[in-house]
């Protein structure tokens, strides 16, 4: 009887050690967009920024898909965001997401979520840090020239 009461009482110990184990590991985990958003489907992305508007080429796109999936998520965040804005075309659907020239912020509708939804809030408007991302940068590269 003595061995059976150590035996339980050692597979609770274990199973709270690892309950345990698992919820730190949730806490110290940064939601980034690509927790959020997968961008398998993007077909296309406008960019308008300081240098026009213009579509990216494919090599741009991939780019831009490394970049954006890298973003923190900051919730209840509210940011001013606005001079640059990008369309991205997922599943034949519109998104429009902006930021600011130098923004440290980056503003997405929550529709853009499409998988793990119960990690963001309800708010129709989700942030994220851009990680100084200079979309600027990106400048219209498939121009035809006479």
């Amino acid at each position: 009887m003595l061995k059976l009461k150590i035996i339980s009482f050692c597979f609770v110990l274990l199973m709270v050690s690892c309950s345990c184990q698992d919820s730190n590991e949730k806490v110290n985990h940064q939601i980034v967009f690509s927790d959020l958003v997968h961008l398998e489907k993007l077909t296309s992305v406008e960019m308008r920024n300081n240098s026009g508007t213009f579509n990216l080429t494919d090599a741009q796109i991939k780019k831009l898909k490394t970049e954006l999936n890298q973003m923190i998520y900051a919730p209840h965040m509210s940011a001013k965001v606005g001079a640059i804005q990008i369309k991205l075309k997922i599943n034949n659907q519109d998104f429009y997401i902006s930021t600011a020239t130098h923004g440290k912020y980056m503003e997405i509708p929550r529709d853009l979520v499409n998988q793990n939804q119960d990690l963001v809030d309800q708010a129709k408007w989700l942030y994220f840090k851009t990680n100084e991302i200079n979309f600027d940068n990106y400048k219209e590269l498939n121009k035809i020239h006479n």
